[in-house]
């Protein structure tokens, strides 16, 4: 008498198997999805960024050639690597924003 189980366990777990199979492609369509969003956006941010740091450096150098004598002086004390510390600092300063933003949709999902 078993004999007739076998096919009716073996279609129930291939019912199984294809169903966990759909949902594991839906969870990675969605995954991806939202792994690309999130790249999309970091990469929207660096160039942002980027953009940013590169108007504050010229921004700088044009004001250095307008200066009068004296003051054209001083920005000779500046360091080389001027963008750098602007680009750290205006990273860092994103990178709170971001985190706080992070925050509040945290505290929004929670409440």
């Amino acid at each position: 008498m078993p004999l007739p189980l076998v096919p009716l366990v073996g279609g129930l777990l291939s019912g199984i198997g294809t169903a966990a199979v759909s949902a594991l492609g839906y969870f990675s369509a969605w995954s991806a999805k939202r792994i690309a969003l999130v790249v999309a956006g970091v990469a929207a941010i660096a160039v942002a960024v980027g953009v940013f740091v590169s108007v504050v450096d010229s921004a700088i150098s044009s004001v250095a050639v307008s200066m009068p004598d004296e003051i054209q002086t001083a920005f000779l004390f500046l360091p080389a690597n001027i963008a750098a510390c602007t680009t750290a600092i205006v990273t860092v300063h994103v990178a709170r924003w971001v985190y706080s933003l992070h925050l509040k949709a945290i505290d929004i999902k929670v409440n």
